[in-house]
């Protein structure tokens, strides 16, 4: 048995002599689709399926996508609702990076408890140098989480007001989580 890269392992044909008549069934396999031989390997009383791509006896190591029938209206759906959706997910997936940051999560939850602070209070909080939270706090308002209130030489930043409910939604879902896995907090 050889691995060939993409979660498959090669085996030689001597495996398959004598392993009975092969399930014939339609699988993906680096993005087209081709018609394979399948055959159950019985190994130490464990089963596993090996099939035949061009050729080449092949076994999913992460187990292979076996559906009876191809449904084509639950396919377009599916691509229907991501091309509807698309600005959406990409905004969401966007965010997800910009909000993906430990320290930026820190910063968030910090505005969320205490209204609003200014880097030099952050930094001393969290540990950092002005600069270093200022760079984060600019991600933040240029994806419209956080906002700026001048007073003199100090900028205050604050959440926006949309945003106040969905942190504490997700807020709430962590530490919710973190119960029901019985996680110790800090």
């Amino acid at each position: 048995m050889i691995g060939c890269g993409l979660g498959l392992e090669v085996f030689s044909e001597k495996i398959f002599q004598g392993c009975g008549e092969p399930e014939v069934l339609v699988m993906r396999y680096s993005g087209e689709v081709v018609v394979q031989e399948l055959h159950v390997i019985h190994d130490n009383d464990r089963e596993f399926p090996v099939c035949k791509i061009r050729g080449v006896m092949v076994r999913s190591v992460q187990g292979a996508c076996r559906r009876v029938r191809i449904d084509p209206g639950r396919l377009r759906q599916g691509k229907e609702i991501l091309q509807k959706e698309s600005t959406m997910l990409e905004f969401s997936s966007d965010l997800v990076r910009v909000l993906g940051r430990d320290v930026r999560i820190r910063i968030l939850y910090l505005l969320l408890r205490m209204g609003e602070l200014c880097p030099c209070d952050l930094g001393d909080i969290l540990g950092m140098s002005v600069q270093a939270v200022s760079d984060h706090l600019t991600r933040l308002r240029d994806r419209g989480v956080v906002r700026t209130r001048r007073e003199g030489t100090t900028i205050y930043y604050s959440l926006r007001p949309e945003w106040l409910g969905v942190l504490r939604a997700f807020f709430r879902m962590a530490k919710q989580s973190l119960q029901k896995l019985q996680i110790a907090q800090p």
